[in-house]
């Protein structure tokens, strides 16, 4: 099947940069601003790098023209050849790493993920996935997967060869997204037909789903956007809302004991107080 595959120029693509590591004899162009990438801040288990050191201002003003922007793929070149990450914010790299910056005008926004060989997750409990239904399509998240009594009796039997299995999986229905448009709609207008086509949901449309609900602002003040998290797998795309539809009657925030309860909470005080937003009573247990 490679035989077949088209092969194009990396230039087709992108920008290729090659990073490159200010003086360290100059303290004040390293601070807190821009994480700068190592190879040592790779790891291959993630697809995101942890940076431990950062720019300041005056290291952007030098070497901004070595940029890369929020999804741009690294590979290591030297030394630990072959380790790769997608940046998740405007960052800068050392010369021991070359990037491609994704021209997104002409290609699909997944190439990055495909370029660093992180495959779209589909099919296990707790992901996201699109149903086809019509005029609209479905979000939901897989909460469940099993496999007929029947083939899970006969897979059993026999070990050792490769099954053809049938899961059947359970969804809970999120919302629904207009077709051919990107209105975000609440509810469930109308529910799928047997033998609807179901695809695996990309971060960048969960973010979308959450950020797209809020109330309706009979105001000319800009709502206060609270950053609940980031998508699972999402190479550090975040889920936002805005305080208002939270907010609108009720929030409760629930989970299991040392699930992150406080935490939470505290950090969406935090963003509130930093909007000037302030919710009239908090009860925590």
């Amino acid at each position: 099947m490679r035989d077949a595959w088209p092969e194009i120029p990396i230039a087709e693509i992108g920008r290729v940069v090659t990073g490159k590591t200010p003086s360290t004899k100059c303290p004040n162009l390293y601070g807190d601003k821009y994480p700068f990438i190592t190879p040592t801040d790779i790891f291959e288990e993630y697809d995101v790098a942890t940076p431990s050191r950062f720019l300041s201002e005056e290291g952007f003003d030098l070497q901004k023209s070595l940029l890369l922007p929020r999804n741009a793929v690294c590979f290591t070149c030297i030394a630990s050849i072959g380790k790769m990450c997608i940046t998740v914010e405007p960052s800068f790299t050392n010369q021991q790493i070359n990037s491609i910056i994704v021209d997104e005008s002409r290609h699909d926004y997944r190439t990055g993920r495909l370029l660093s060989g992180k495959p779209l997750r589909g099919g296990q409990v707790g992901d996201f996935v699109v149903v086809d239904c019509d005029s609209h399509a479905l979000l939901g998240r897989i909460l469940e997967v099993k496999l007929p009594e029947k083939e899970r009796l006969d897979i059993e039997q026999q070990l050792g060869h490769t099954p053809d299995p049938h899961p059947v999986a359970k969804l809970h229905l999120l919302g629904a997204l207009q077709t051919g448009t990107d209105k975000v709609i609440s509810g469930i207008p109308n529910y799928p037909a047997l033998g609807a086509s179901v695809f695996a949901a990309s971060a960048e449309l969960v973010s979308h789903f959450a950020s797209s609900f809020s109330l309706k602002d009979e105001t000319d003040e800009k709502p206060v956007t609270l950053k609940l998290g980031h998508v699972r797998d999402g190479v550090g795309t975040p889920v936002e809302i805005q305080a208002d539809h939270l907010f609108a009657r009720h929030c409760a925030i629930l989970g299991a004991t040392g699930g992150g309860k406080s935490t939470t909470i505290a950090r969406l005080l935090e963003q509130c107080l930093g909007g000037h937003l302030f919710p009239k009573i908090i009860l925590t247990a």
